[in-house]
């Protein structure tokens, strides 16, 4: 490559400019959009194209309901694009932490961290609804066995 006369050198460029980087981004947008589409209802995660042609289709067929489950993923990505831009212009000349690492940060936590705290908080509900269930089944027991001594 060329820029203004003179060749880039490798440290000339960003991390995110290396084709072996835009490998990897490539190979993990398809696994997450494969993904999504076979166990989250056939919803694209990474590239919304896909959903914005299954929503156009169903609303052209009048499946109004059907379409609209695709208009939200829609949503949550020009939300995060427009998140993404704001810590960009807020950041952009932090020294410590860049931009870029800043957006890699958050994306991992809501990648990572909320879908395990979440099934945590849904696991430990079940068990509590379990659980009251149970004193529920033993206090009918203990009120059955009271009545039949009577």
């Amino acid at each position: 490559m060329v820029s203004g006369g003179r060749k880039l050198q490798s440290a000339d460029r960003q991390m995110s400019e290396a084709f072996i980087t835009s490998v990897f981004l490539a190979m993990s947008g398809g696994f997450q959009d494969a993904y999504t589409y076979f166990t989250r209802d056939e919803v694209f995660s990474n590239a919304q194209t896909g959903n914005v042609v299954l929503m156009s289709q169903n609303f052209m067929t009048g499946q109004w309901g059907d379409g609209l489950r695709y208009l939200f993923p829609v949503l949550a990505f020009a939300i995060g694009v427009v998140a993404a831009e704001r810590i960009q212009s807020t950041f952009k000349y932090a020294k410590k932490l860049h931009w870029r690492q800043m957006i890699l940060f958050i994306s991992f936590f809501i990648l990572f961290y909320l879908p395990i705290d979440i099934t945590v908080t849904v696991y430990f509900i079940i068990q509590n609804i379990k659980h009251k269930n149970k004193e529920n089944i033993n206090a009918n027991r203990i009120k059955r066995i009271s009545k039949t001594r009577l």
